[in-house]
């Protein structure tokens, strides 16, 4: 791993001397500090940072001038002394103690383009009448990257309206439009873990829009998102995802498959390849693919019964009113998180909040969303972990969707007890 190491320009030549004469000494002090106290050397003090070229490729060589450095207190974490690295002394002064030296490249915004986050840390202790120095903090990154990349065979089909919208943590967000070549970069949360990447627009003619769910997202890691279509066989029996109408004069039709591929990189530099499958669905067109984020260690363990037909789009121009929309969840080896994504043109961020809800949720830890959701009649908590049977019942939701032009999606992802995971997506058009 390559290093890039910065100094900051030394004052003069004459301090230099004088005080390199005081670390000869045992890094006794050179003049007298108050009963108690000692001091930090920041003379030798320098910030390198990892060659990421594997996350960042074009930030090798990264400028730390305007990196920011704190001395905290180790006890508590609070910063007894704050500088820009271009301004650093060359001594400082502290009480004795345990302290941690901390560097990082910027104040981190929920969403930001072509700013990679950089952090670093060093402990150290001060000895009351001793000089004592830090050396270096090791920076690395420590933000989550995303990059979209459209195929050549799907830019061709898609219209000026497609856009991608990466959401993070049902909050920060950006959009990658198919001309966009910038750089994403997402500040990580606490239990911050799933990220939603939503393609839409007119997509050879007609307007479509793909959800998927990325999870266990972290800081330090490269999400390298391509779209692409691939034309599509039908007389293939074994065809991954099946193939599908986009469009098309009657009788010239072409059939595609549209996909996610997602590269994952870690600061180390591990690689791993998860190829996702979407399929444009409309009404009436037949056998709904498998979620291809389910874990198939043991799909057979986790079992969704349902009292309506999943397997294709349902369309909400002509309900009864009589129909019943749930979900009956099985799982032997008992539920330990129902993770929920709506995904609605109907079901706003804003009209979800003023129920109660929010675009992403889990039934086995609800957090604040929990009077919400058993004021609507969902099961949470103690009601879900460990069950080996669940309802999950959107049948008030429905008639609100039938009000609205568009689609909306509602995507369960259960895991068991085992860590074994099964999803299902209910579609639904107007």
């Amino acid at each position: 791993m390559k290093l890039n190491i910065f100094k900051p320009a030394l004052a003069s030549l004459v301090m230099v001397m004088g005080l390199t004469g005081c670390m000869e000494d045992n890094w006794n002090l050179s003049e007298k500090v108050p009963e108690g106290q000692g001091q930090v050397s920041l003379e030798d003090f320098g910030i390198s940072v990892k060659d990421v070229a594997s996350v960042t490729p074009t930030r090798a060589g990264e400028d730390v001038s305007g990196f920011r450095i704190e001395i905290l207190k180790k006890e508590d974490n609070s910063v007894v002394k704050s500088y820009t690295y271009s301004e650093l002394p060359e001594i400082i002064t502290l009480e004795q103690g345990k302290y941690v030296a901390k560097a990082y490249s910027h104040q981190m915004e929920p969403a930001e383009w072509d700013k990679p986050y950089y952090e670093g840390t060093k402990d150290f202790d001060i000895t009351a009448g001793q000089i004592t120095p830090i050396g270096t903090v090791t920076c690395s990154f420590a933000s989550i990257k995303v990059t979209i990349e459209y195929s050549k065979e799907l830019s061709g089909l898609m219209g000026d309206d497609c856009k991608t919208v990466v959401e993070y943590n049902n909050g920060a967000s950006l959009t990658f439009t198919p001309n966009e070549t910038r750089e994403g970069y997402f500040k990580p949360v606490e239990n911050g873990n799933t990220m939603m990447v939503t393609l839409s627009g007119t997509i050879n003619g007609n307007y479509e829009k793909f959800p998927l769910e990325l999870t266990a997202i972290q800081g330090g890691q490269w999400r390298a998102i391509k779209l692409d279509a691939k034309n599509a066989d039908t007389t293939q029996s074994d065809l991954k995802g099946g193939a599908t109408n986009l469009g098309g004069d009657e009788g010239n039709t072409q059939m595609i498959n549209l996909t996610f591929t997602v590269t994952e990189t870690n600061i180390d530099g591990v690689f791993n390849i998860d190829e996702e499958v979407i399929n444009a669905i409309r009404p009436g067109q037949e056998d709904l693919p498998d979620d291809p984020t389910d874990n198939p260690s043991d799909n057979n363990a986790i079992r969704f019964v349902s009292k309506f037909d999943t397997s294709v789009v349902t369309d909400l121009t002509n309900l009864s009113g009589t129909e019943e929309f749930v979900i009956i969840i099985e799982s032997d080896n008992g539920i330990a998180n129902v993770d929920v994504t709506i995904d609605s043109d109907a079901l706003t961020p804003e009209v979800l909040s003023g129920v109660g809800l929010a675009s992403h949720f889990d039934l086995a830890n609800p957090g604040s969303l929990d009077e919400g959701l058993k004021g609507l009649g969902f099961p949470t908590g103690a009601d879900v972990i460990g069950k080996n049977e669940l309802k999950f019942d959107i049948t008030q939701f429905v008639p609100l969707l039938a009000i609205y032009n568009g689609q909306s999606n509602f995507i369960l992802k259960v895991t068991d007890s085992e860590g074994n995971s099964k999803s299902i997506t209910l579609r639904f058009k107007k």
